[in-house]
């Protein structure tokens, strides 16, 4: 089975997949779309994996900025350029966690209420329980995700967030076992992304996160 964190950094690049485009609701700001809003992350790995209760700060950051709004296909979408740093393809790097880079994406709200960029990948659906994405399928491998239909309260440095979690699984089809490693995301209302876990598919345990530590919204 491959390793399920590294899985979870190729779904974060992820551009093509099945069109999420099903209008049903008139759109919101649930996810905090704003030109000049902006969001900082720190990143965590526990020391005692796969215990799991001692997380320390590495030397990796994100810094997300909605840059501008596009237009493609006819729908607006709002330009979102990342900063990643602390993580170089070098000796030392933590491999869980995506390399340094600066990455730029289009996302918008649709009408179903899903977060989704210009190839209807969804990126989060809100509070839609019966919404399931296939990611891919390798042999009797499938890697999908789900929405929990349980609130998270998220602590952070900047204060505590209710949080459904958009979970990341690995099924073997031939079994219909799971993985006991479950990664996810974990947004809230009016601020956006909150938290992503990642976790290894072999442990019933999260190997590290990223965490919101400060954000600027208009």
């Amino acid at each position: 089975m491959r390793n399920f964190a590294l899985m979870l950094i190729a779904l974060l690049n992820l551009t093509n997949c099945t069109n999420d485009d099903n209008e049903n609701n008139p759109p919101t700001n649930f996810y905090a779309l704003s030109v000049g809003n902006s969001w900082f992350y720190e990143y965590y790995l526990y020391d005692d994996f796969p215990t799991s209760t001692i997380p320390v700060l590495t030397s990796v950051t994100e810094e997300v900025t909605i840059t501008g709004q596009t237009t493609i296909d006819g729908n607006e979408y709002f330009v979102f350029e990342t900063v990643i740093s602390g993580n170089d393809d070098v000796p030392g790097q933590i491999y869980i966690f995506p390399n340094s880079q600066t990455k730029v994406e289009y996302l918008r709200e649709n009408s179903n209420g899903h977060l989704v960029n210009q190839n209807g990948f969804v990126y989060y659906p809100r509070d839609d329980f019966n919404f399931e994405q296939i990611v891919e399928q390798v042999d009797n491998i499938e890697y999908k995700q789900t929405l929990i239909p349980e609130i998270t309260n998220i602590n952070t440095a900047i204060g505590s967030f209710d949080c459904y979690k958009f979970e990341y699984t690995v099924q073997n089809l031939n079994t219909g076992d799971y993985a006991p490693g479950r990664s996810g995301f974990f947004y809230a209302e009016s601020i956006g992304h909150v938290k992503t876990d990642y976790a290894l598919a072999a442990f019933d345990a999260v190997r590290g996160y990223k965490i919101l530590s400060s954000y600027d919204l208009n």
